[in-house]
């Protein structure tokens, strides 16, 4: 349902994308929603977590949802507080390696504030319910965690947080 919705929407805005140009990531990004565990990244594929983290669901439409009737309700917006994990290895000696990651999360933050902002029909493809998906990328911040060394691999693991908003709207 809602929480899915939102989740699998963004997912598939960034499955399977390549960033362009200079970040030192040449594969398509691996986006997922459960973490692998643990995430050792041995492949060199960038990876992308989408998680939830709250949302304030209101009702803008009467009536209610009533099975016994077979009235399928007013509308109700969801807005999702997602957080979008970035996950990335690099090698300490990659000459362009102040500026791979950053250039990574600038081209993830730019497919969510550029994604369509119009009323997308979703349907999730576990239960067949369907919704609108509108305002990704309006709101967003970031949050870039210091690289850390990992010393058997001769690599540094490179990780950021992007929180960003979705309205989804659906009737209930």
């Amino acid at each position: 349902m809602p929480i899915v919705s939102a989740q699998s929407y963004v997912q598939g805005l960034l499955q399977g994308l390549t960033p362009p140009g200079a970040t030192g990531i040449a594969e398509p990004i691996d986006a997922m929603i459960t973490p692998l565990d643990p995430d050792v990244n041995p492949d060199g594929v960038a990876r992308v977590y989408v998680w939830p983290a709250k949302a304030p669901e209101r009702r803008i439409a009467m009536p209610r949802n009533d099975a016994a009737t077979g009235n399928i309700g007013g509308w109700k917006k969801l807005t999702h507080d997602l957080e979008i994990f970035l996950v990335w290895m690099d090698s300490p000696d990659d000459p362009a390696r102040d500026v791979n990651f950053p250039l990574f999360i600038d081209f993830v933050m730019g497919i969510l504030r550029t994604a369509p902002n119009r009323n997308i029909l979703y349907t999730a493809p576990e239960t067949g319910a369907t919704s609108q998906m509108v305002n990704i990328g309006e709101d967003m911040d970031y949050d870039f965690i210091p690289p850390r060394s990992l010393e058997p691999q001769m690599q540094m693991r490179y990780d950021a947080r992007i929180r960003c908003t979705l309205l989804e709207i659906f009737q209930a």
